[in-house]
């Protein structure tokens, strides 16, 4: 619905039980699980697995469910095509129950860093004759269940669910906007944007901060590697000038020299050594510095450009959000009109029209043309006769069935339903 998100429960074969209008911003993630507990606890029966189509895949619902211990089962949207190589296969391949020609397996993502973060179940559906999988099926699914029995209990979503939708709306829309009320909100929606956008913002801000300190650490490692050199360069011309000093005197006394001079060579490349390694140091701090420079100046233009869209969003106007009671009134119709017909029709008509939609029963049998006459004791409804003789029949044999209820009006007068004769 317009500004509306509907949450449905159905029960064995689709029968609708409850039924929920929320605003259109309410996530799966805010209600869904929560639900799940309140509905469990108060029926007093455990719900075994909620199936829903690819709005439920993301790994937010994944871990609210994982968290809760419950079971839930979905499909991957089809965002190109994924290939098998993407996926480690864990069990053999098995036909799918009731579908010859396609067969599952269990799985998990081929790369380990993916596998470990994602705490869902996989299932991939193929061809037979196919290599790549045609189909994704994620979830929490339980103890014991099969891989080849998963698709064939997700396709169940659209006789239980999907197929009651649309006799619903079809059957009796009532949605019809007869005028609404509105109460004056702080935009969710924006506000969401925001603080994603917030947090896009903080983290940046960490990457710069963490940046700037490794910068600040390259500066002093130069400034330190400078100081160190210069000591390492005055101790070593010292010691240099005192070798110098002692060969002189030795070659005036007449003393042996040798080792002096050995001493003296061995220090001058020592100094050669350390200038080497100064230069070498000396440049990689000035790479590194370089290099963080350039980042930090991509790091600050990235935050400048997030702070402005962050900053752009508006969070201070209210909106208008739609208040829904007159909604679940119309929702609640619909449900108790979608029951009345199945009851109707298990318990009254033929039974071709076991299975009969809403919209098809209506046109053909309770809104029918007809006669009514009011008697004394009973109330006769005569339908007018039918097109077509096996319509006819089923309706003569539906009124038997009614007529053997032996049911009353308000008054207490026997209700009577005939059909015309077929010409």
């Amino acid at each position: 619905m317009p500004g509306t998100k509907q949450l449905l429960i159905n029960g064995p074969n689709g029968h609708p039980l409850l039924g929920w209008n929320m605003p259109i911003d309410t996530h799966l993630t805010h209600v869904l699980v929560d639900l799940e507990i309140q509905l469990a606890t108060a029926w007093q029966r455990p719900i075994r697995c909620n199936i829903f189509d690819s709005e439920g895949s993301g790994t937010p619902i994944a871990k609210r469910y994982e968290e809760n211990e419950l079971n839930y089962m979905t499909i991957l949207p089809r965002r190109g095509d994924i290939g098998l190589d993407a996926f480690k296969v864990l069990s053999t391949w098995e036909p799918v129950l009731g579908d010859p020609i396609h067969e599952a397996a269990w799985a998990q993502w081929a790369t380990q860093p993916k596998a470990a973060g994602d705490c869902r179940q996989l299932v991939l559906m193929r061809r037979v004759d196919d290599k790549d999988p045609t189909r994704i099926y994620v979830g929490r699914f339980g103890d014991g269940i099969k891989a080849g029995d998963l698709p064939t209990q997700f396709r169940q979503r659209w006789v239980c669910q999907e197929k009651v939708i649309r006799q619903l709306v079809n059957g009796a829309n009532l949605n019809a906007n007869f005028g609404y009320t509105y109460q004056q909100v702080e935009n969710r929606t924006q506000k969401r944007r925001f603080d994603a956008a917030d947090k896009k913002v903080e983290r940046t801000e960490q990457q710069l901060n963490t940046h700037q300190q490794a910068l600040s650490h390259q500066f002093d490692k130069l400034t330190q590697l400078k100081e160190n050199y210069h000591k390492q360069q005055k101790e070593g011309k010292r010691q240099l000038n005192s070798l110098e000093r002692k060969l002189l005197q030795r070659q005036d006394t007449g003393q042996p020299y040798r080792r002096c001079e050995q001493q003296i060579h061995r220090q001058k490349l020592q100094s050669v050594e350390k200038t080497t390694r100064y230069q070498k140091g000396r440049y990689r701090c000035h790479k590194d510095i370089e290099t963080g420079l350039k980042k930090r100046v991509e790091l600050s233009e990235k935050l400048s450009a997030q702070r402005t869209k962050r900053d752009a969003i508006d969070t201070e106007t209210l909106c208008r959000e739609r208040e829904l009671d007159k909604d679940q009134i119309m929702l609640t119709l619909q449900l108790l009109l979608m029951n009345l017909h199945r009851w109707v029709a298990s318990h009254y008509l033929a039974d071709i029209f076991g299975s009969i939609e809403l919209s098809t029963a209506i046109e053909l049998i309770y809104r029918k043309p007809g006669r009514v006459r009011w008697g004394d004791d009973e109330i006769e409804v005569v339908l007018s006769c039918y097109r077509y003789p096996e319509h006819q029949q089923a309706i003569e044999e539906s009124c038997q069935r009614f007529n053997a209820k032996h049911l009353r009006w308000r008054d207490g007068r026997f209700l009577v339903l005939s059909v015309e004769p077929w010409p």
